[in-house]
């Protein structure tokens, strides 16, 4: 068993080592193209099982994403491309080792604690948010979905803040294999969800989660967390 998990991080420790500039940008141009097919493959995967047939679940599961997704990009996208990343590198740079990694640590705390409240707030005032902003127009038996689905998608800020933080450090310095992937391994887990989560989860006979369209929205947190 040791010698397995001591093979387990070799080869984790070989697929992230730094790449040269050659080997980043074919390795980045080949997981973005790999992940836009997927990503096609996973909208024609979730329109093809509910756009005709549960159109109400379609327009609720694209609904639910908006909030999330916009607090994201607005808190933590942005700051970070404009502002971490070329202070880390010109700290890195000059042989400040110490002081870039704690920048990145006290960056990394702050996103953390500021997604974690925002999904908290979005959980909590869900309702009056696609009420009133994202879903004006929904019924409701698709204003009670987007509800549910923006409820469980609401952890999404925080998931990819950390992820986002810790890829901009790799990335920093020459490490380029996990931020290739993520994109991916995100489209790949909404893609489980949709093929099998819809149809239920069971446990030894137990059923813990019905399915339905819920499940391609837990596909879309598995994705996050992978």
């Amino acid at each position: 068993m040791a010698g397995r998990g001591s093979r387990v991080r070799s080869v984790v420790a070989k697929a992230n080592s730094k790449l040269s500039v050659q080997w980043a940008a074919i390795l980045l141009s080949g997981s973005t193209m790999l992940s836009s097919l997927l990503g096609i493959y996973r909208d024609r995967l979730i329109n093809g099982m509910y756009l005709d047939t549960y159109k109400v679940g379609a327009d609720a599961y694209v609904a639910a994403f908006t909030v999330p997704d916009f607090m994201y990009f607005l808190l933590v996208s942005g700051a970070l491309s404009v502002s971490f990343i070329p202070v880390f590198n010109q700290r890195l740079a000059s042989g400040n080792k110490r002081s870039a990694w704690e920048l990145s640590s006290s960056l990394l705390n702050l996103f953390a604690v500021l997604t974690l409240i925002t999904s908290v707030l979005i959980i909590i005032f869900a309702d009056p948010l696609v009420r009133y902003v994202v879903g004006p127009g929904f019924g409701e038996q698709g204003h009670a979905l987007a509800v549910s689905m923006m409820r469980i998608i609401a952890v999404n800020p925080f998931l990819f803040a950390i992820a986002t933080v810790v890829s901009s450090m790799q990335q920093a310095i020459g490490r380029f294999t996990f931020l290739a992937l993520a994109p991916t391994i995100y489209n790949l887990g909404i893609v489980v969800g949709a093929k099998y989560f819809t149809n239920g989860i069971n446990i030894f006979g137990w059923q813990i989660f019905e399915g339905g369209i819920m499940g391609v929205a837990l596909g879309v947190v598995l994705g996050a967390i992978l």
